[in-house]
């Protein structure tokens, strides 16, 4: 149990070097302002952000429509489809290669960085990092782990990225 503690909530923590894009996932709190955080201290000149609720999460939907962007970068937003980790995967995979995006960093939070990484980096042809927030909820953490390791067991088992 330990390890399994360990594993996800400690991933490992991609170097800082400059990336086409970073990709703020949908969900969790902290990742649409670790997203804005890495683009304001240059890390990528445009930020793609995962928004499959539109209107009804009020942070994402307003940087969609050009509120408290990220200085100096272009914000793109994106519904997933499906909303899953693999609907971003392949929907972003999709804007990269018209946009001729080749590098990405993707943010979400630490029990999910590990499942991001795999996803993104078997269901696209981009050079992916992740880069999960600093922070965690340790009253969350079983619910985040239990919901990681179902999420990893059917990506693994089921016909991953379709």
């Amino acid at each position: 149990m330990a390890f399994t503690v360990v594993w996800f909530a400690f991933p490992p923590q991609p170097d800082r070097g400059r990336a086409d894009a970073v990709v703020v996932l949908a969900g969790g709190p902290g990742r649409l302002d670790h997203g804005v955080a890495l683009v304001e201290q240059g890390l990528a000149p445009r930020m793609y952000l995962s928004n499959p609720r539109g209107p009804t999460s009020k942070p994402e939907w307003a940087m969609c429509h050009g509120d408290e962007a990220p200085r100096g970068a272009e914000v793109t937003c994106f519904p997933p489809h499906p909303e899953t980790t693999v609907g971003e995967a392949l929907t972003f995979a999709k804007l990269a290669e018209a946009r001729g995006v080749r590098d990405v960093v993707v943010v979400t939070n630490r029990p999910h960085a590990r499942r991001a990484h795999e996803v993104f980096s078997q269901c696209t042809n981009l050079d992916v990092r992740v880069a999960h927030t600093p922070s965690f909820e340790p009253e969350v953490l079983v619910r985040h782990i239990l919901r990681e390791i179902g999420g990893t067991l059917k990506y693994r088992l089921g016909a991953p990225c379709e």
